[in-house]
């Protein structure tokens, strides 16, 4: 755990200075693939409102996601959950948030448009940007000594020490599993799948609009499914002590993700008449 570093003129905190970064990262690809994830004639302007809508709504996805995991402690002490805005966020909720938000944004800028600017277009290029910074966020949780795993004896297990951080009491100094490291690398293989190949391949029309969207669902709710069981840290209860409220949204997810795959087709079977709009 690193919760500070002391530069002499500031005292720099890895956890929110990480979560910036890969926040910044992604905005700053999707900056330079503005030219398809806006449609054309379109302003700097609209970019960037469709960024902070996006960014607005998983803020405030993910805090109602942990409000509703974590309810019996918000019914104690609501002022301290509600206004801790650097930690209690679920992340399943921050993507479910930006979805909501960003459909609601796309029915509004619609709205007097001849043209009608189709959603799965837009969300290809999103869901890309989210891996591509989440993974860096992942490694802030590293840094924070949250979203820590269970006791293991693999060689590569990770030991925390420091009484500020996460893990209890009665596992510091206990090789955990790095489940965040797990997250990391698992969501940096998953980011240069999208970016070096689906991204590509609907740009060149060889995959249909929608099929990064949909993969990303896919790929993220299986992996997370998984490192879920390496998790040991507090996630709330819901439906079966056996699974978290996580593993639950994750296989609801995945299903989603199969089925609209399955039903819609990978392969873009009319590349010269195909359209952004409605």
């Amino acid at each position: 755990m690193l919760p500070y570093i002391n530069l002499g003129f500031m005292r720099l905190e890895p956890y929110g200075f990480l979560i910036v970064l890969g926040t910044t990262l992604g905005i700053l690809w999707l900056w330079k693939k503005r030219e398809f994830a806006v449609a054309p004639g379109e302003t700097i302007g609209q970019f960037w409102t469709l960024v902070y809508v996006i960014v607005f709504g998983g803020i405030i996805g993910g805090k109602l996601g942990y409000i509703l995991v974590e309810w019996s402690w918000f019914t104690r002490d609501p002022w301290l959950v509600l206004l801790d805005w650097r930690s209690g966020w679920v992340f399943w909720f921050s993507v479910l948030g930006s979805i909501i938000a960003g459909w609601f944004y796309q029915q509004w800028h619609n709205r007097d448009k001849k043209n009608k600017r189709a959603y799965l277009p837009i969300a290809d290029y999103i869901v890309t940007a989210l891996p591509i910074g989440h993974w860096i966020g992942r490694l802030a949780c590293l840094a924070q000594g949250c979203c820590h795993g269970r006791p293991t004896d693999l060689p590569w297990g990770i030991v925390f020490t420091h009484p500020a951080s996460s893990v209890p009491d009665r596992w510091l100094g206990v090789a955990l599993h790095p489940t965040q490291i797990y997250e990391s690398g698992a969501e940096l293989a998953l980011a240069c799948f999208l970016f070096f190949y689906l991204i590509p391949g609907i740009e060149k029309a060889r995959y249909r609009y929608g099929t990064a969207f949909f993969t990303f669902l896919g790929s993220y709710g299986a992996l997370r499914f998984t490192i879920e069981f390496f998790r040991g840290d507090d996630r709330g209860a819901f439906l079966a002590a056996a699974l978290s409220p996580s593993q639950w949204v994750s296989l609801f997810v995945v299903g989603v993700a199969a089925a609209s795959l399955y039903k819609r087709g990978v392969r873009e079977e009319n590349p010269d008449g195909r359209s952004i709009y409605l």
